[in-house]
C-alpha cells in the first residue's frame, strides 16, 4: 500500500511512492496518482536501518529525511543531485556554504541576511539541488528540503554558483581558498545519493570535476560572528 504522487522538482516531473500520506505535505505543488512504474520511493531496509540506528519507529519526517538520497538515485542519470548545504542569491548568482550539521551554516546564513538582506534571496536552507549542464556549467534549484526553519524559495528559477565556502569552528576567523586537491573529498562529502551504483558515483564525481573547475572553493574557519560572514563576502566578491 502507499500513496502516488507527481512532483515537479529541479524542473523536472518525478513520480513518488510514499510510505505515509503524511509526507506529501512537505511539498508544495503536489499532485495525486502518478503513475505507478519506476516511482521513487524509500526502501523497507532503508527505515529498517533508520530504526536500528535511531532507535526510534519510522514515521513521515523519517521518509522525507532519506528521500533526498533515493532523489539523487534517479536523478544523477540527468547529471543533477540533491546537495548538503545553505544556497542563496546575491548578485545573479548562487552561492553555497556547507558544513558538517550543527557547525554552523545557519548562523552564517541569518548573518548574512543582516548584512546583504537586501541583495539576497535565500534559495534554500538545508538541501538544494545541483546540476551540471551540457555546457559544463553548474546551476543551483530549489528542493522541498528546506531543513528544521524551513528556508528556501521554491520559485526562485535556477542560478549559476559562484562559490562555495566549508565552514570550521575556530577561536579566531581566518578564510582561506582551497586547492582542487584539498577540496576534491569534503566537496564529495556533500553530495547525497546512495552508493548502491557504481553509475552514481561516476555521475556524482563528473559533477564535482566541473564544480571544481568553475568555482573557487574557500575554507573559513570562523566564531560565527557578522564580521566571519564579512570575510566570506570579501572572499567571494574578490574573485568575481
Amino acid at each position: 500500500m502507499g500513496y502516488y504522487y507527481r512532483i515537479m522538482i529541479a524542473g523536472k516531473e518525478l513520480h513518488y511512492l510514499f510510505h505515509y500520506l503524511e509526507t506529501s505535505r512537505y511539498f508544495q505543488n503536489s499532485i495525486e496518482e502518478a503513475p505507478k512504474d519506476n516511482a521513487i520511493c524509500v526502501k523497507e531496509n532503508d527505515f529498517n536501518l533508520w530504526e536500528e540506528k535511531w532507535k526510534y519507529n519510522a514515521c513521515a519526517p523519517t521518509e522525507m529525511a532519506i528521500l533526498p538520497f533515493r532523489t539523487s538515485d534517479y536523478l544523477l542519470k540527468d547529471h543533477r543531485c540533491v546537495y548538503h548545504a545553505v544556497a542563496f542569491l546575491y548578485k545573479n548568482k548562487a552561492y553555497l556554504i556547507t558544513a558538517q550539521s550543527g557547525t554552523g551554516k545557519s548562523t552564517q546564513l541569518r548573518n548574512w541576511m543582516k548584512l546583504y538582506g537586501d541583495e539576497t534571496k535565500i534559495i534554500n536552507g538545508d538541501k538544494p539541488i545541483i546540476e551540471k549542464t551540457d555546457e559544463n556549467k553548474i546551476f543551483v534549484h530549489p528542493s522541498p528540503w528546506k531543513g528544521k526553519e524551513g528556508w528556501g524559495d521554491d520559485t526562485l528559477p535556477p542560478a549559476p554558483l559562484g562559490g562555495i565556502v566549508f565552514l570550521s569552528q575556530a577561536k579566531e576567523n581566518r578564510i582561506e581558498r582551497m586547492s582542487n586537491l584539498q577540496a576534491a573529498i569534503p566537496l564529495l562529502s556533500r553530495f547525497l545519493f546512495t552508493v548502491e551504483s557504481e553509475e552514481n558515483i561516476r555521475q556524482a564525481c563528473a559533477i564535482e570535476s566541473c564544480m571544481l573547475e568553475s568555482v573557487p572553493v574557500f575554507h573559513l574557519h570562523n566564531i560565527g560572528d557578522l564580521a566571519s560572514t564579512q570575510m566570506i563576502h570579501d572572499a567571494l566578491t574578490e574573485v568575481e
